[in-house]
């Protein structure tokens, strides 16, 4: 289930970058202030976005 909803989210974001460009996305909430998951989403966006 956490995983189902980790790349659920990865994928959102992915999509929103793609759409809109952003220069930066500010995420907040309790589970992204624990680093380790927030360097997961990071490393998971970037692979995506590399193709």
């Amino acid at each position: 289930m956490f995983i189902e909803l980790f790349c659920n989210v990865v994928h959102a974001l992915v999509n929103f970058i793609l759409i809109l460009s952003p220069k930066r996305i500010i995420a907040g909430s309790e589970a992204m202030s624990r680093g380790h998951l927030l360097g997961a989403v990071r490393r998971y966006v970037s692979e995506l976005l590399a193709g």
